[in-house]
């Protein structure tokens, strides 16, 4: 019945395993993709959702919109990453199935997160199934399928994030991952326009941390919300000093709790560890059993937010957009302030576009830099409507604070150095004091 989709899920495992980074065994791709395989058949939905978001991603990349790499408890599903729909390996990212089929078969809403223009491209798509479709409100639909005498309803809700359209090199280059180049930003607080990580007390949290790879970024990003903030100072002196990590007494627990320096943060965690017949099944029976392993092992008061515990797919997504956007700053020729990224992003997606549909004749672009207080984009081959793209862009940067992006009372100082600026930011640059050199004539 869903022959097709299963045709591309097959080549997307085999393009997986091919290209897979030396870290992932291949049997424990293929044996989690057997795992779900077999659960999609018994459980009415999965198949037709699978479908069903895999033509909507496509059609919204068709149409140059960015989609998330994640959102919700999608990013715990193998089928979904095949499928396009989600960016975040479940394998690499040790994120059980469980998660997923508890969401799915009681949660009943799936998320999508789109750039700008999303809600109405998939209104499009979903208007070819007027009879399986009911519209609720603008983004929210109910969707009900049909499998032979069963039928499950679900509610898809798009939303709109006007921040992924920054990303629109993604749709011809993926998401690249975090090198050394970039690692080196996050570990110096160097974080303007990477969303997640701008905070001042995060820049400070970085600092100190000295995150060593993506999973210490992506706990950092979980650790700053409200009740989880709390455990930061633990989670440091634990990283600052490996060999004072607690025990629980159990080794595969110990390996599910070695990421986060032995803090139980995610949900994915709780479910390793009923999985490994170390945490009962019961909510409060898992409540009351870790407040007597914190008695009884002496692990840190801190641990007991339970209920406080992170989706960590979607805390993965989010840090790859981050780590997208520092990426951009290591990687390309731009010599400006973040204010102005967003106007550059915007013409650097449009070439980007436009050279993969014209290989023999690209744009070239080989410098992006300010000069004289304004935008400067020097480039060849660019056709008329690129050219007015550019020049759009350059007219808005006289209008936008090169450090900040604001657009309120901007100015360009006509002294000393130029630069456009609100008044804000200009009241932080320093006047440059010039001195007067004597000439002496012998």
């Amino acid at each position: 019945m869903y022959t097709e989709i299963k045709a591309k899920l097959n080549a997307a495992l085999e393009h997986n395993i091919a290209t897979r980074d030396a870290s992932l065994n291949k049997e424990d791709l293929y044996d989690r993709y057997a795992h779900e395989l077999e659960w999609a058949e018994h459980i009415c939905g999965i198949w037709p959702c699978v479908k069903l978001l895999s033509n909507v991603v496509e059609e919204l990349r068709s149409a140059g919109i960015v989609t998330s790499p994640g959102y919700g408890y999608l990013t715990s599903s193998f089928l979904f990453y095949l499928a396009g729909v989600t960016q975040v390996n479940p394998v690499e990212w040790d994120i059980p199935f469980s998660r997923f089929l508890t969401s799915f078969i009681f949660g009943r809403e799936l998320k999508l997160e789109t750039g700008t223009g999303g809600i109405e491209v998939v209104e499009n798509v979903l208007k070819m199934r007027s009879k399986e479709i009911i519209r609720i409100e603008s983004g929210l639909f109910q969707i009900t399928f049909y499998e032979g005498n069963s039928q499950a309803s679900y509610l898809l809700h798009i939303i709109e994030y006007p921040e992924l359209d920054r990303f629109k090199s993604t749709l011809q280059e993926g998401w690249h991952r975090l090198d050394e180049a970039t690692l080196r930003l996050f570990r110096n607080g160097n974080t303007d326009g990477s969303i997640w990580f701008e905070s001042d007390k995060m820049r400070e949290w970085l600092i100190d941390f000295c995150p060593d790879c993506m999973s210490d970024l992506v706990l950092l990003r979980t650790l700053y919300y409200p009740r989880r903030i709390e455990l930061f100072p633990e989670v440091l002196r634990r990283k600052k000093a490996s060999s004072e990590i607690p025990s629980t007494g159990d080794e595969e627990a110990d390996n599910v709790l070695r990421e986060t320096y032995g803090i139980l943060v995610y949900q994915e965690q709780v479910c390793l560890l009923q999985s490994v017949n170390f945490l009962p099944p019961s909510a409060i029976d898992r409540m009351n059993f870790w407040i007597k392993q914190i008695r009884h092992k002496q692990l840190s008061p801190v641990e007991i937010p339970f209920n406080s515990t992170a989706l960590k797919g979607h805390e993965v997504a989010r840090t790859m957009l981050s780590v997208e956007a520092l990426w951009n700053r290591t990687h390309l020729p731009w010599e400006c302030g973040k204010g102005w990224l967003p106007l550059i992003e915007k013409v650097v997606a449009e070439i980007d576009l436009y050279n993969t549909g014209h290989p023999q004749s690209p744009i070239e672009v080989s410098q992006i830099k300010q000069k004289s207080g304004g935008l400067r984009i020097c480039h060849y081959n660019a056709p008329v409507e690129i050219m007015q793209l550019i020049d759009e862009a350059v007219a808005a940067a006289w209008h936008t604070c090169e450090r900040c992006g604001s657009t309120t009372g901007v100015t360009t100082n006509t002294d000393g150095y130029r630069l456009t600026l609100c008044p804000e930011c200009r009241k932080e640059i320093k006047p440059r004091v010039i001195t007067k050199r004597k000439i002496i004539v012998k």
